[in-house]
């Protein structure tokens, strides 16, 4: 990690990638997705139980790392993705939940509804960039949002949002939490 001696040159390429990928972010072309992926007949796939339990529509293994669609049922991510997109259902995410790793430079996660849990023993989770970008998305459901540190839309040298639009949830964390952003946008 490059901590607080990040060039100035790579810091303002990250921030302008940040900036360049909201446009993703747009609400309506998500929501759009989610009616495009909910209208379409696939196949639900068996995944090995060490990346998740429940309905999966598509999983690949990339260079950039692991990327997931679960279906509209309850579903659990185990292992973590640089692209989570979940249709529905009252979720459970124990992995890095849209958050940077050390193999995952950019991760998303977008959640369309359902009443999740965002549970991570781990520092860097939940929406987080540690060098790196990482968004967490969650349209609707009432969602508790637990985590050690680092989490929760903490940027450290990079960037990290997590974006609830609606529900009754609950943000636990201990320190660099929600919107914490040393050298960073959280």
């Amino acid at each position: 990690m490059f901590g607080s001696s990040m060039p100035q040159e790579i810091k303002e390429k990250l921030f302008y990638s940040a900036i360049m990928m909201t446009v993703l972010l747009n609400q309506n072309y998500l929501v759009d997705l989610q009616n495009c992926l909910k209208n379409t007949k696939f196949e639900e796939i068996s995944v090995k139980p060490e990346i998740g339990i429940g309905s999966f529509i598509y999983l690949e293994e990339t260079s950039l790392g692991t990327m997931i669609i679960g279906g509209s049922g309850k579903n659990t991510y185990k292992q973590d993705a640089a692209l989570i997109i979940d249709l529905g259902g009252d979720d459970t995410y124990l992995n890095n939940a849209g958050a940077t790793t050390e193999n995952i430079a950019v991760s998303w996660l977008v959640d369309f509804e359902g009443n999740d849990i965002y549970r991570s023993e781990d520092n860097v989770a939940q929406g987080t960039g540690v060098c790196g970008i990482g968004y967490l998305l969650d349209f609707k459901g009432n969602d508790v949002y637990q985590a050690s540190g680092q989490a929760q839309g903490c940027g450290i040298d990079g960037v990290g949002w997590l974006i609830d639009l609606a529900g009754n949830d609950k943000y636990i964390g201990d320190s660099y939490n929600q919107g914490a952003a040393p050298n960073g946008i959280g």
